[in-house]
């Protein structure tokens, strides 16, 4: 669960507090893009944080997830028997 629905927040009012759109909003969330120094701070203080208290949830949440493994076709082309 991300920090927004922890407080009960639409993608939409986080946007509106953080001065952002909301399909950038909703881009960000969903990976389509990544957030420049400044939106990733504003979204923090919209969110009544600092940059480093946000990035210490997110890592500690990310490392508490198991790895992913790789799909198949993008690991080394030589485990495959193929020679290059």
């Amino acid at each position: 669960m991300c920090l927004r629905q922890r407080r009960g927040w639409s993608a939409k009012e986080l946007s509106r507090r953080a001065g952002l759109s909301p399909s950038y909003v909703s881009k960000l969330e969903s990976g389509e893009c990544s957030a420049s120094v400044r939106t990733f701070g504003a979204i923090a203080r919209a969110l009544g944080m600092t940059p480093l208290e946000v990035w210490v949830l997110v890592l500690s949440e990310a490392l508490s997830q198991p790895l992913r493994t790789m799909p198949e076709d993008t690991r080394n082309s030589s485990e495959h028997g193929d020679t290059a």
